[in-house]
């Protein structure tokens, strides 16, 4: 188990960090070319991504969560065997509060630089296959060079994933595909 201080000095260096990071912002660098020619087609971001679980804010989260509730469990006199549960619960706690508040974060997110009717005619790479008569995604850069997923439908047949496909219509926030 580790001392007070040294878990006190673990929190404080935390809390450092995800006030710093919070304050700088989330910056993804995205350098694939969706245009397909890049074997990983724009590094498309599909569900939970590893990098999205084991970056640096996570890991500061998890430290802040197991030294926080390590000093608490601590100073409440439980033993080492209850004060390193108790921390591990506490970090689990934080890391899943900060994926859900950083997803709702990146959900309000908002680009306003682009009218996607813009993209009519331009080509795209799909991200999450279409099934037939249904729905997916695409991904393609606009005109100032940033990664843009929108929702797309096909009136054809099933579009797998990594396809490159036309943009025919844009429908507020729904792209049809050919």
């Amino acid at each position: 188990m580790l001392e007070t201080g040294t878990l006190g000095l673990i929190l404080f260096g935390s809390l450092v960090f995800l006030i710093a990071s919070f304050l700088m912002g989330d910056y993804h660098m995205d350098t694939g070319d969706v245009g397909g020619h890049s074997a990983d087609f724009g590094n498309s971001h599909q569900g939970v991504t590893t990098s999205e679980l084991f970056n640096l804010r996570n890991l500061a989260l998890l430290a802040a969560g197991y030294s926080a509730a390590s000093i608490i469990a601590g100073n409440a006199d439980y033993g080492p065997f209850w004060v390193n549960i108790a921390g591990v619960c506490g970090a689990l706690i934080m890391v899943v509060i900060g994926i859900w508040l950083f997803r709702v974060i990146r959900r309000q997110e908002s680009n306003s630089i682009t009218n996607n009717t813009d993209f009519v005619g331009r080509t795209a790479i799909v991200t999450s296959g279409i099934p037939e008569q249904g729905f997916g995604e695409i991904t393609l850069r606009n005109r100032f060079g940033v990664s843009t997923s929108l929702n797309a439908k096909s009136k054809g047949p099933l579009i797998p994933a990594g396809t490159e496909v036309k943009i025919t219509a844009v429908n507020g926030n729904i792209a049809t595909v050919q």
